[in-house]
């Protein structure tokens, strides 16, 4: 499906994409793809959804800067409070850094719900996820209904 937004969107079992890439600088060089949230009962989103995900990822580009911020501050006291180890070379915020450039994919929704999705080897998963709605950062866990 074209979309004038969104490009050559795609929809398989595991979801839709859309035909446009993020990139940043704080994530390296590469493009990473854009998930795009399923409509109801795990459909194509319609036309004014494809619109509300527009908005959405609009408002979070214009926002990056104070968006990385947050990140990366956020994701450095998690560190700090739950997953240091004596023995770790990580005392910095920069330091820290690092271990969350590596984006895996981004995911848009409606209400301004952007999910970062990215390789974070200091965790024993393959991947971890965070939540910005508007301003705020959640886990995946505490997200608001």
């Amino acid at each position: 499906m074209e979309h004038p937004f969104w490009g050559n969107i795609k929809c398989d079992a595991s979801g839709c994409t859309a035909g446009i890439t993020f990139a940043h600088p704080f994530f390296g060089a590469g493009k990473v793809e854009i998930a795009l949230q399923n409509g109801p009962d795990g459909m194509i989103p319609s036309e004014e959804l494809l619109l509300a995900y527009a908005d959405t990822y609009v408002y979070f580009l214009n926002h990056i800067g104070s968006r990385l911020f947050v990140l990366k501050k956020r994701m450095f006291e998690v560190f700090m409070e739950y997953l240091k180890q004596n023995d770790d070379d990580i005392q910095t915020l920069e330091q820290h850094n690092d271990y969350i450039r590596d984006l895996a994919f981004i995911r848009v929704g409606p209400n301004d719900r952007v999910e970062l999705c990215f390789y974070y080897s200091l965790l024993n998963a393959p991947v971890h996820s965070v939540i910005f709605i508007a301003d705020r950062l959640y886990a995946i866990y505490d997200e608001p209904e």
